[in-house]
């Protein structure tokens, strides 16, 4: 089964490495400016965003344009800041 298969790679080295991964991320000047807007009404960790953002590009299909690659990442990120 496909998902007993996901579970057995949820190791807690994998799950650090994911982690630190997900910290490791910056988010874009343009982005940033959002989050500070946010902030105003809501309370995020910065993990959620960076998390978000990382989603946002791992998700993009290697179909895309290199071009169009963080244009669409930011949109991504913008629509579930909403």
């Amino acid at each position: 089964m496909i998902i007993e298969k996901i579970l057995k790679q949820l190791t807690p080295e994998r799950i650090k490495k994911e982690i630190e991964a997900v910290k490791a991320v910056g988010l874009p000047p343009e982005l940033q400016k959002w989050v500070k807007e946010y902030e105003k009404v809501g309370d995020r960790d910065e993990y959620v965003w960076k998390w978000l953002y990382r989603t946002a590009n791992i998700s993009i299909l290697p179909l895309v344009d290199e071009n169009y690659r963080k244009s669409l990442a930011n949109i991504k990120f913008l629509i579930f800041l909403k």
